[in-house]
């Protein structure tokens, strides 16, 4: 019985622990909301930045490659081919590109 009553006193001396809620900001959030603010930056400017895309039709792709074929206008590359692909009547190839901002007011 010595044994219980010296585990009893033993629980007894233990403190009870304070538990406080801490409401403040923590400096840890600064990382992601940097990063979250960098992303959308990244974003904006890449599609504030974007040009038209135009697609062309040929009757044949014959030496064209996509992602190589460069589009030029007085000697001038102003884009590349992005991709080729048959029109729907498989009659023509359709090509689509991805143009310069600053070409805009003269495709359309």
């Amino acid at each position: 019985m010595t044994q219980n009553n010296s585990d009893n006193e033993i629980v007894a001396e233990v403190p009870s622990a304070i538990i406080r809620n801490k409401k403040s900001f923590s400096i840890i959030w600064i990382v992601p909301l940097v990063a979250m603010l960098i992303g959308g930056w990244m974003v904006y400017k890449a599609l504030s930045e974007k040009g038209p895309v135009i697609t062309i039709s040929f009757k044949s792709a014959q030496g064209l490659e996509a992602g190589k074929t460069q589009i030029k206008y007085k000697d001038v590359e102003i884009g590349k081919i992005e991709t080729i692909q048959f029109s729907p009547d498989l009659k023509t190839v359709m090509l689509t590109a991805e143009l310069p901002k600053q070409t805009a007011p003269f495709i359309f």
